[in-house]
């Protein structure tokens, strides 16, 4: 793994600002210092890690004043260690999870990477080093949609609708996902698998008021990625 710091059962991360970061409300040794809407915050931040997921649970949770955050933790565990990476649904990098996740080999690890690109924004991406070509590839493109449908624009509206495609990637991570991932989980543990499914989630509305052309995905907060886009890593916006 690529992280070793733990003092918890679990050590919680998010993708943040061109990196993989643990935040802290108290001072501690490696983290950097952050003031944001009157609040201090401390911020130690990993170019990446890996190890096997193990399960993706959603989350739906208030947050402070009263508003409420939904989304994906990923549950990743290697050498006796566990790691909880949330990722919200009004993330470009939830997207491209989402879009990767069928093609993710469950018995392999898996290495998670951000970065800055050239435009000092943050880009994601999820490798596979023991599996030819290493990136994990979209399971779904302007090409080669596979089943995903398109977007739709309104033109009485003018703004894009968003909501079929956040569906269908929603149900697809409900329903073929998740308990492929739980069942290999429970194999490598040496436990079995009941077969139950226990994540469930309310209807997401996506809303986009951008000029965005086909192929687009946006999250529910109208984030957008592309689909055009050969390789997995995205720009988050």
């Amino acid at each position: 793994m690529a992280l070793y710091e733990q003092t918890t059962n679990a050590t919680y991360l998010s993708i943040w600002d061109g990196a993989i970061c643990q935040k802290s409300k108290e001072p501690r040794e490696g983290f950097e210092r952050f003031e944001k809407d009157n609040k201090v915050i401390y911020i130690k931040r990993y170019p990446g890690f890996d190890g096997f997921i193990s399960d993706i649970q959603w989350f739906d949770r208030e947050i402070v004043g009263g508003k409420r955050i939904k989304g994906w933790d990923i549950i990743v565990e290697d050498a006796g260690e566990t790691y909880k990476l949330s990722m919200p649904i009004n993330s470009a990098a939830t997207n491209v999870f989402m879009n990767v996740a069928g093609n993710i080999d469950f018995r392999q690890k898996v290495s998670f990477s951000a970065w800055k690109d050239r435009d000092g924004k943050t880009a994601f991406l999820l490798r596979q080093p023991n599996r030819t070509g290493e990136t994990v590839k979209r399971c779904h493109t302007k090409d080669h949609p596979n089943g995903m449908p398109e977007a739709t624009y309104s033109e009485r509206r003018k703004e894009w609708d968003f909501s079929a495609v956040e569906d269908f990637l929603l149900e697809k991570m409900e329903t073929e996902i998740i308990p492929v991932c739980q069942k290999i989980a429970k194999e490598r543990n040496g436990q079995e698998y009941s077969g139950e499914q226990e994540t469930t989630f309310e209807n997401v509305q996506a809303e986009s008021s951008d000029d965005t052309p086909f192929g687009l995905l946006v999250s529910a907060a109208g984030i957008g990625v592309s689909l055009l886009a050969l390789s997995s890593a995205i720009t988050v916006v």
